[in-house]
C-alpha cells in the first residue's frame, strides 16, 4: 500500500512538472521573459559582480530572461539548484566530489574565476611561517570531508600537518574580529580577493598561503552550475543566460570600478565596505578570465585531476568519479 501511494505522489509530481513546463513554454510564445532563479552560495560579493552586472545593465534582459537571486536554503545550492529551487546557482569544484554518487541533478557550466584563488590564512604573531609551522595549531573548520582531506593534503606538500584533534567547527563570520582574539582560531580556509585583503586593508598580520601553487590544487572554484534537466528541456534559454552572464564578467574585467558601483547599487549594504569592494574588483579583473581562451572555459585535464586526488584522499568517496563528469562548456558563447 504504502509503494502504491508513493508511485501516485510521483506521478502527481510528474504531472505537475510537466504543467509547469508547459506553462513556461507557453508564456515565452506569448512573448513573456523567461524566468530563472538563480541560488547564490553566500550574501552579495565580488565573485558575483558579473551576474549583477548582466542584471543592472539589461544584458539579461536583452536575451528575454527575467533573473532573480536568491540565498541558499541549509543543505547549499547544489541540493536547491538540484531539487529546482533555482535553475542555475553557484557552487564550487570541492563541493561538488560527491555529486555522481549521490545523484546529485546539476552540472558546471561555467567557471566564475579561472585560478584557485582560495588557500589557508594564518593569524599574524603565532609563530607560523610556512605551512610546515602549522602542526599542533588550530583550523577552523567547516566539518565537511572533502574540505579537510584538501587542508591535510595541502599541509603535508610542506611537511606540516593538521590532524582532527586541530579542526575546530568555526565558520568565521568575521575575520578581524576572529584574528583579533587571542582565543580566536590560529587558521581558516579563505579567499585571498575577500578576507585577505580585509585583513590587509585594516593592516593586521597575517600569512596567506595559496592553494594554487599546488598544481593539482588550482581547481575550479566557485562555478556556476545549472539543474541538468532544465538543460535538456530548455537548452536555448541556458544558452542565453550564460552568453549574457558571460558579457556581464567581460564587462567586470574591462571596467571594474563601475562593476564595483554595480555591483553596490544592486546590493546597498556593500556600500559600508566600499574600499574592499574596489581592491577586491581590482584583483579579481584579471583572474575572472586569466588565460584561458574565454571566460566560463573549464579545462577538463584540470578538472579531471583534482577528481582523481580527491577520489584518492576522501574515504567517503567509495568509487572514482568519472573523468569528464560535473562539468560542460557546451553553453558558453562561441
Amino acid at each position: 500500500m504504502k509503494h502504491k501511494k508513493l508511485l501516485c505522489i510521483l506521478l502527481l509530481v510528474t504531472l505537475a512538472m510537466s504543467s509547469l513546463f508547459a506553462l513556461v513554454a507557453c508564456d515565452n510564445k506569448k512573448g513573456k521573459p523567461e524566468k530563472i532563479t538563480f541560488v547564490l552560495d553566500w550574501t552579495p560579493n565580488t565573485n558575483h559582480t558579473g551576474l549583477y552586472v548582466a542584471k543592472h545593465l539589461g544584458y539579461y534582459a536583452d536575451e528575454g530572461l527575467e533573473v532573480s537571486f536568491i540565498q541558499p536554503g541549509m543543505d547549499g545550492s547544489s541540493v536547491d539548484v538540484s531539487t529546482g529551487v533555482g535553475q542555475f546557482g553557484i557552487d564550487f569544484q570541492e563541493q561538488m566530489i560527491f555529486n555522481e554518487q549521490s545523484s546529485i541533478n546539476v552540472t558546471a557550466v561555467a567557471a566564475v574565476v579561472q585560478q584557485n584563488t582560495s588557500g589557508i590564512l594564518v593569524k599574524g604573531g603565532i609563530g607560523i611561517e610556512t605551512l610546515a609551522d602549522i602542526t599542533g595549531h588550530s583550523y577552523a573548520t567547516w566539518g565537511l570531508p572533502g574540505e579537510q582531506a584538501i587542508v591535510k593534503y595541502f599541509a603535508e606538500q610542506y611537511g606540516g600537518s593538521v590532524n582532527d584533534s586541530d579542526m575546530v567547527p568555526n565558520t568565521v563570520a568575521n575575520i578581524i574580529a576572529e584574528f583579533q582574539n587571542p582565543q580566536g582560531v590560529d587558521s581558516v580556509w579563505s579567499y585571498e580577493a575577500w578576507d585577505v585583503i580585509r585583513l590587509e586593508l585594516a593592516g593586521i598580520d597575517h600569512k596567506f598561503f595559496r592553494m594554487s601553487d599546488i598544481e593539482v590544487l588550482d581547481y575550479y572554484t566557485p562555478v556556476i552550475i545549472a539543474n541538468n534537466d532544465y538543460l535538456k528541456k530548455y537548452p536555448e534559454y541556458a544558452r542565453k543566460f550564460v552568453k549574457a552572464t558571460a558579457a556581464g564578467y567581460k564587462y567586470a574585467i574591462e571596467h571594474p570600478a563601475e562593476a564595483a558601483e554595480i555591483l553596490m547599487k544592486e546590493n546597498p549594504e556593500l556600500r559600508e565596505d566600499e574600499a574592499l569592494i574596489l581592491a577586491s574588483m581590482n584583483f579579481l579583473k584579471s583572474k575572472y578570465q586569466a588565460d584561458a581562451p574565454k571566460w566560463g572555459y573549464i579545462d577538463q585535464t584540470r578538472w579531471d585531476n583534482f577528481f582523481a586526488l580527491m577520489s584518492s584522499l576522501v574515504d567517503e568517496i567509495t568509487t572514482p568519479i568519472s573523468k569528464g563528469y560535473g562539468f560542460t562548456n557546451e553553453f558558453l558563447p562561441a
